[in-house]
């Protein structure tokens, strides 16, 4: 698991330059997904499951998201990191140079985000990114 194992070794990823890394986790999932055995069907997720890395035996260091969220990029447990609470209640990292995508940019990959990050206040993130979150209204509503 790279999240959590490459603060240990810190070696250089010269040798993985022409791979692309597609890290996805998602606010409050769970195993409420089909490659999990839920019946919701979610194809595209299934076909990254079968092709890339599933963890089936994993857990979760935090109970609150950015708690847990700051631990995957820092691969560190929260009160190490700093992150015991929640970033838009005034928690954070106490250094955000040593994350994951801090690493990877020193490596020369570029990262983007896509969502919101919950490690960090509201406009203050490391990613290239367009912060709209207390902006944007759902355009349909959700099925049931």
């Amino acid at each position: 698991m790279m999240c959590s194992s490459y603060h240990a070794k810190l070696v250089s990823i010269d040798s993985m330059t022409n791979y692309n890394i597609l890290y996805i986790h998602s606010h409050d999932t769970g195993r409420h997904i089909e490659p999990y055995g839920f019946p919701v069907s979610t194809p595209n997720l299934a076909n990254l499951a079968q092709q890339g890395t599933l963890f089936r035996h994993a857990f979760c260091v935090a109970s609150s998201c950015s708690a847990a969220r700051a631990s995957l990029m820092t691969s560190l447990y929260p009160h190490q990191n700093g992150m015991t609470g929640l970033a838009h209640r005034g928690w954070h990292l106490t250094d955000y140079s040593k994350t994951l995508v801090a690493f990877l940019n020193d490596q020369g990959y570029h990262t983007a985000l896509m969502g919101e990050s919950h490690i960090t206040p509201y406009d203050e993130t490391e990613f290239p990114h367009q912060n709209r979150s207390r902006t944007l209204q759902p355009t349909r509503a959700v099925a049931q």
